[in-house]
């Protein structure tokens, strides 16, 4: 939904298998500014832990979803938090400037098995925020992403040099080669 800008949720989901790679510009409230954000969508199922790090490189920003609906899938979020960590630690680069717990489908308030305050628990222990939200519903997804953009651009503001570290050449190459992606607006 970030994405497209809350203009289509496909009726027809089909869960992301691997990574996806998207480039979004995220406008900087009450400013002129944008930060371009690289966004590593990764899918969420066990098999792919294996071979996410070798995508991820000092990741300057952590954003991890779970499903209110599956106890599971909360219980899992420590997990990818420790994957995402150990993959960023692996480029020598400094530690994400900030990280969120986005808890989605919030809409499916009767069938809702996680509780808010299980869901801000669980980020309060891995130090990111916590947003509530559903994507079907496009609620609390662009707050989400505004929330990380003004948290790095705000980062860049107070570093010395103003820069993070650029895309490596494999982050470069992907992004070449997705440029005829109409997605990528």
């Amino acid at each position: 939904m970030f994405i497209s800008e809350g203009r289509e949720f496909a009726k027809n989901y089909s869960m992301t298998l691997g990574v996806d790679l998207h480039l979004k510009r995220c406008h900087i409230p009450n400013t002129s500014d944008a930060v371009d954000m690289l966004i590593y969508d990764c899918g969420g199922l066990d098999l792919y832990l294996d071979c996410l790090s070798q995508f991820w490189d000092q990741p300057d920003l952590l954003l991890l979803v779970y499903d209110v609906c599956s106890p599971t899938s909360l219980q899992s979020v420590a997990d990818w938090h420790r994957l995402a960590m150990s993959a960023e630690w692996a480029g020598g680069g400094a530690r994400p400037v900030a990280g969120l717990l986005l808890a989605n489908k919030t809409d499916l308030a009767g069938r809702r098995l996680v509780g808010a305050d299980e869901g801000s628990q669980m980020a309060g222990q891995l130090g990111l925020h916590y947003v509530e939200g559903s994507a079907k519903e496009n609620q609390g997804v662009q707050e989400a992403f505004t929330w990380l953009a003004q948290q790095l651009y705000s980062e860049v503001n107070r570093s010395q040099d103003g820069v993070r570290p650029s895309y490596n050449s494999l982050h470069k190459s992907a992004l070449r080669s997705s440029l005829s992606n109409p997605s990528l607006k």
